[in-house]
């Protein structure tokens, strides 16, 4: 298997690295297309993109999606790989800010800086983070809702949250689908 190539085992679809298609894009060279609004988002996000879809798109109009070129450099910045299922969610709505989340920090220019702030949040509620250093913090509400994932825990991977003032300890959610189409469809019910 070339290692440009990430590789999906359970369906056995091969998608391109980021690099690859960053590298390609850069140098004008053909590529395979990074399936966005098919296969990939299709496969990672399809609760979220089915309800966006039926029940937001006629109100906020098409998903605004982040670049490759963006993803390559968090990763880079980061010093991580970022999960298939991150990488959907931010090529497909990563740059949606004036969407339905409007007033949350959970778009590509966010990551980052939700990430640095990871530790800090913690100390503030006297957490202690019970995994590594390879967290990705994705999603940041108004100062106290804060969501996030391990690299390390594959493609899709389960996140985890705490809520300032509803949640006593770190609490899951099945994966990244899951947490959004909870949060778009107001199954969150600000009690996270």
């Amino acid at each position: 298997m070339n290692p440009a190539n990430i590789t999906n085992r359970s369906s056995r679809t091969v998608f391109p690295s980021l690099e690859f298609v960053a590298k390609k894009t850069a140098t004008n060279q053909s590529t395979p297309k990074l399936p966005l609004s098919g296969a990939l988002v299709g496969k990672m996000l399809p609760k979220t993109q089915q309800f966006y879809n039926e029940k937001l798109r006629s109100k906020y109009g098409d998903a605004k999606g982040a670049t490759v070129d963006n993803l390559v450099e968090m990763e880079r910045k980061l010093d991580l790989k970022l999960p298939l299922s991150l990488k959907a969610y931010l090529l497909w709505g990563g740059n949606h800010s004036d969407g339905p989340l409007i007033g949350t920090d959970c778009f590509a220019s966010d990551i980052l800086g939700n990430t640095e702030y990871f530790r800090e949040f913690l100390d503030e509620n006297s957490i202690t983070n019970p995994r590594g250093d390879d967290v990705i913090v994705f999603y940041f509400h108004q100062g106290y809702v804060l969501a996030w994932i391990y690299a390390s825990d594959g493609d899709n991977p389960e996140v985890y949250y705490f809520a300032e003032g509803t949640t006593q300890a770190i609490a899951k959610e099945t994966t990244i689908d899951e947490w959004f189409y909870k949060d778009l469809s107001g199954l969150h019910g600000g009690s996270y």
